[in-house]
């Protein structure tokens, strides 16, 4: 925790750094050399009334390990060319490796995929990784956050039920199946409720059917 704070008050509360993890770490490098000077007495771009002016040399040693731990954990991604599209599968892989990595615990458990929230995102990897073999959707990088949000964007969590609950949010599914003293109908407004099929402008329906998802009415 120490070592996020040093990194944020060191290079996060000014100008922003260099792209990346890599510029990231230029950016703390060429940070430690301004205060190298001004410690020494030369001329610096730093002030000694700075509050990052007073870090020490351990807590800058654990910010600097802070970032070679996020260039290691980040490197599937970072290592991909902005300019070339990739096939969709290909990046998923990438994307869950990096988050395996950055939510490792002492025990280098994934916590990210624990609770149900993180088990319905492992179960959404699963089923387009299952197969081990390339969608066949090329992607762009910077296309891949929407394409990735659209993809599994039907995909409910629900949070766990209190006994205590004096008010209940069903969906259709859940309405039909339970009894309740007073019901409140919202959202009867046409083309909310019943819903229209979701246009999908990323993937057709043959493509969702190929990459095992559902499709759009369901």
């Amino acid at each position: 925790k120490r070592a996020i704070e040093v990194l944020e008050i060191a290079l996060l509360r000014g100008t922003r750094p260099q792209p990346g993890t890599g510029g990231l770490a230029r950016d703390f490098a060429r940070f430690r050399a301004e205060l190298v000077k001004l410690h020494g007495g030369e001329t610096s771009s730093l002030h000694a009334m700075e509050p990052r002016a007073r870090l020490r040399d351990n807590e800058l040693n654990q910010a600097e390990g802070l970032i070679t731990r996020l260039q290691a954990a980040l490197a599937p991604l970072e290592g991909m060319a902005a300019s070339k599209p990739y096939d969709f599968a290909e990046l998923a892989a990438r994307h869950r490796e990096a988050l395996i990595a950055l939510s490792a615990d002492q025990n280098d458990v994934a916590i990210v995929f624990e609770e149900r929230a993180g088990a319905s995102l492992a179960s959404a990897f699963d089923e387009l990784l299952a197969r081990q073999q390339p969608s066949g959707l090329m992607t762009p990088l910077s296309d891949y956050p929407e394409v990735f949000q659209t993809a599994f964007a039907d995909r409910m969590v629900r949070r766990p039920e209190s006994a205590r609950a004096q008010l209940n949010i069903f969906g259709q599914l859940e309405a039909r199946l339970t009894e309740s003293d007073r019901v409140i109908l919202g959202g009867l407004v046409e083309g909310v409720w019943p819903p229209a099929p979701r246009i999908d402008p990323w993937l057709s329906r043959p493509m969702r059917h190929e990459l095992g998802l559902d499709l759009p009415e369901r």
